[in-house]
């Protein structure tokens, strides 16, 4: 299982509870540990590779769909966000895809997030 080795570098890059053999969507698990913004801030950083990116980028994307529930969104992590996927757009295709749900129509959108992330896909896209 990659992904989980990937979480474990993660875990131990930026201080964080490992997963263990019960955690399923450690993303989720971890998501709340800290504001958006340290989490785009960890982004950031210059040690990290395409594969911790891409776990990082997960838990960003839950922690801002987290908060779009709680309408406590700041301007800044939504921009933020935007310049992040749209820089490393082909390293979170397969992620943006996965929250945009395109499968569900505009009524039912399935994620507080899912609006924003179609509206970057559809920016990306274009570009």
């Amino acid at each position: 299982m990659a992904i989980r080795a990937h979480e474990i570098s993660v875990a131990a890059k930026l201080g964080l509870p490992p997963p263990d053999r019960h955690s399923q969507e450690w993303p989720c698990e971890v998501c709340d540990l800290k504001s958006p913004s340290e989490w785009m801030d960890d982004y950031s950083r210059s040690d990290l590779n395409d594969d911790e990116k891409s776990v990082l980028m997960a838990i960003i994307v839950e922690a801002m769909s987290c908060i779009l529930s709680l309408e406590m969104v700041k301007t800044d992590d939504a921009i933020r966000l935007k310049q992040f996927v749209l820089g490393d757009y082909a390293l979170h295709k397969e992620l943006m895809d996965d929250w945009a749900n395109w499968d569900a129509s505009e009524d039912e959108e399935g994620f507080p997030i899912t609006p924003v992330i179609r509206n970057l896909v559809r920016t990306a896209e274009s570009q």
